[in-house]
Formats: C-alpha cells, sequence, structure tokens
C-alpha cells in the first residue's frame, strides 16, 4: 500500500519531479555530500512507492566559495552557478552547510550569492532544506538572527525530542536520531520570538528541526542529515590533522 503522505509531496501530476542541491561543502567532503543527498532523495522516492512522480536531482554551487582549482573546473562542468537557479524550474531545493571562512558570515565572499539564493527561494515560494550553515545564513539573513558560538565543537550523534507536529515529521518512528559537527548553534527563544516553530530538539543540541510561519514550505535542519556512518568519523579525523598541524 502507498503510505499516505501530505499532498506537498505528492503532487497531481506525473511529470518528474526536479530537485536542486547547492552543495557548499568543503573540497573533501563535496562528492561525498552529493552522494550521501543523491542516496537519501532516491530513497525517499522508492519509500514514497507506485504512483510517485520519477526525481531528478539538478546540481547547482556557489563559484564564490574558495576552492582548489582543479575542484572549480569539476564543479564548472558537472554542475550550475546558483545564479542560475531562478530560471531553473525546480519543485524543491536542497542547501548544504559549508565550512566557516569568517566569524562573520556576512563579511564571506560568497555571502551575497548566498543572500540572493535566499531571497529568490522566498519569491518563487520554493520547497528548501537548509542544512546546518545553511540554516543559519538563511535565519540571519530573512530575519537578522545571529548564531552563537558554542564553548567547544558539537560533534555526534544525538537522541531529539519532536515537540511539535508538522507534515515532515508524520512519518518518523519514534524521536530523531540527528548527526551534528558544528562550532555555533541558535537560541531557541530567539527564533521562537521571530516566529518560528521548533519541531525537535535537546538539552545537548537546542533546537535542531524547526520551521518558519511565513515561509511554511521551508525545514532548517543545524545538524546533518545526510551523514552516513563514516562522515562524522572522516570529520573527526580532519579535525584531529589540523590540530597537529597547528
Amino acid at each position: 500500500m502507498t503510505p499516505d503522505f501530505p499532498r506537498l509531496f505528492i503532487p497531481a501530476r506525473r511529470k518528474p519531479l526536479r530537485i536542486g542541491l547547492v552543495n557548499n561543502m568543503p573540497d573533501a567532503a563535496l562528492r561525498a555530500t552529493e552522494r550521501q543527498f543523491a542516496e537519501l532523495i532516491a530513497k525517499a522516492a522508492r519509500l514514497l512507492g507506485a504512483g510517485f512522480p520519477t526525481l531528478t536531482l539538478s546540481l547547482f554551487h556557489i563559484s564564490e566559495i574558495p576552492r582548489n582549482p582543479e575542484i572549480a573546473v569539476e564543479l564548472a562542468a558537472t554542475s550550475a552557478d546558483v545564479s542560475t537557479l531562478a530560471d531553473a524550474s525546480l519543485d524543491a531545493l536542497v542547501v548544504t552547510g559549508g565550512e566557516a571562512l569568517l566569524p562573520d558570515m556576512r563579511a564571506e565572499p560568497h555571502w551575497a550569492k548566498m543572500a540572493a539564493l535566499i531571497d529568490v527561494t522566498v519569491a518563487h515560494d520554493l520547497p528548501v532544506l537548509w542544512s546546518c550553515r545553511a540554516a543559519h545564513a538563511a535565519v540571519l539573513h530573512l530575519d537578522g538572527i545571529e548564531r552563537v558560538r558554542l564553548p567547544e565543537k558539537l560533534s555526534g550523534i544525538f537522541q531529539t525530542d519532536m515537540i511539535a507536529n508538522a507534515p515532515v515529521l508524520r512519518h518518523l518512528a519514534g524521536n530523531p536520531v540527528s548527526p551534528q559537527s558544528r562550532y555555533h548553534g541558535l537560541d531557541a527563544d530567539e527564533l521562537l520570538a521571530k516566529d518560528y516553530t521548533i519541531l525537535t530538539q535537546s538539552a545537548v543540541v537546542g533546537p535542531d528541526w524547526f520551521t518558519r510561519r511565513a515561509s511554511p514550505h521551508m525545514l532548517f535542519v543545524q545538524g546533518h542529515p545526510e551523514y552516513n556512518a563514516e562522515a562524522l568519523a572522516l570529520e573527526y579525523r580532519r579535525d584531529v590533522r589540523r590540530f597537529l598541524n597547528g
């Protein structure tokens, strides 16, 4: 039997759904992140079952993010610059996290392009998953909510509690487990004051999944929903190497 998913996820049409992926991850994690999200999207299509339209994945990048020259050339050949996204006829979008370059995101070389992307998604009422640092950028640009530096890096897999109802939570079996890898967090009271709804949280993680009343098709996630079993271990080894190298 096909699950009774919300209408948001089962359009009344049969043409392929086009999902966009804006990949902001650093060079070493770029292809792994692309593969992880592609696998999750494909799995979601299988779970929806017969009658669900075919999914296609369209890749985008922000060319202003500093890259190894070889990676930059590869990206230009395999994905489109995010400035073309408004004309891409997407049905939904995923925007990944990325590596912090400066304490203030608004001073980073790609901030103008990121802010323009956020504006495009609002103007087109596009369903978006903002993951990790992309969620921080989105709430900063939309509502001036500043991220807060944590006493130490939050890294690991944590149990969170569902504290609100939303269609995106309907088919979760129990409270979600959330992979986290970040130096910053968001204040729950400030999110609530700016009319966000917190869906999942924990004492350690803080607010994890949340939505914005003014943009109901957006889902913000402070963690990394795409991470597989190896991703956190690879990040931990990277951090250790950086510490040893000063």
